[in-house]
Formats: C-alpha cells, sequence, structure tokens
C-alpha cells in the first residue's frame, strides 16, 4: 500500500480508500497533503467519493540554510513559515555552538531539529548516486547524520573490519 501514512487509492477501483494519517508523523512527510474522505453510500449505486483537504494543526517544513548562520536568522526574524515545524539544516564553517544554536531556537521555537552540514559534509551530500560510494563514505555519511561530526577514524576503521 505504500507509505502508510500518506492517503491513496487501494487498488484499481477509484472509491476504495486509505485516509492515511491525518497529522505528519515524521519530516518525511513534508509537503504531503493530510485528507479525509466522506464517502456517500447508497444501495444499488456507486459510492460518491469526496476528498477533503486538512488546514488545521501545523505543517512540517524542511529549511535549507546554505548561506549558514545568517540566512536561517534572516529567515526567523521574518516569519517565515511561521505556522509550521521546521527541520533546519545549515551549512557552516565550524560546528554550531551552544549559544547559537540557542539563540535559533529562542528566534524560533517550532524548529525541532538543526542539522549543521560542514564543508567536508557539504561535498558528500552533493552526490546523488550512493551505489557509486565506497562503504566507508557510506558509513561516514551515517554516522555524521545521526551525530553531527565525522565518525573518529578507529571506529571507521573497526566498522570496515566488521563488514570484511
Amino acid at each position: 500500500m505504500g507509505h502508510l501514512h500518506r492517503a491513496q487509492k487501494v487498488g484499481s477501483s477509484s472509491h476504495i480508500r486509505y485516509a492515511g494519517s491525518p497529522l505528519s508523523h515524521s519530516f518525511s512527510e513534508t509537503g504531503q497533503a493530510k485528507v479525509v474522505y466522506i464517502v456517500d453510500c447508497l444501495p444499488g449505486k456507486e459510492a460518491v467519493v469526496q476528498e477533503v483537504p486538512l488546514t488545521s494543526g501545523k505543517t512540517l517544513v524542511r529549511w535549507l540554510a546554505k548561506d549558514g548562520l545568517a540566512q536561517a536568522s534572516q529567515w526567523c526574524a521574518a516569519n517565515k513559515d511561521v505556522n509550521s515545524w521546521l527541520d533546519l539544516q545549515i551549512h557552516v564553517p565550524q560546528p554550531l555552538q551552544q549559544h547559537e544554536i540557542k539563540a535559533l531556537r529562542e528566534l524560533r521555537p517550532q524548529i525541532i531539529n538543526i542539522r549543521p552540514v560542514l564543508p567536508e559534509m557539504a561535498k558528500t551530500l552533493q552526490l546523488t548516486n550512493r551505489s557509486d560510494l565506497p562503504v566507508q563514505e557510506l558509513f561516514s555519511q551515517f554516522y555524521y547524520k545521526n551525530h553531527q561530526v565525522a565518525p573518529p577514524p578507529e571506529l571507521v576503521q573497526l566498522f570496515l573490519e566488521l563488514v570484511e
């Protein structure tokens, strides 16, 4: 049936629907419209399905601040996506300091994730075909995504030993 949170038709029949989740549960659902269905059924007649978009609640939005902290701060000050929960990916020359993270969260309490992208990781993120990457690089990307720092060389070596 595909992703369980997304509203969708079931099979080839136009009147059988899976309503999906009325609320977004992760940032992978960014941009998905949430809907409910009203179905009118009468004996001997085909069901009439009406899709009704849900407009209440906060949407999930991803911000990509390629110009760094100043750009993200400017968006916050301008009330960009003010009624949304935010996932912020921010390009920075060095790891963010605690006071910088605090300042962003004070400007916009709706920021759920702040994910810094350092110069060495920015190059890696530009690659689109992961199947061409060596396993060591895939592990490094995974580790960075989860810890926001590059993995220690001894951990990478241990991982490579386990893979062999």
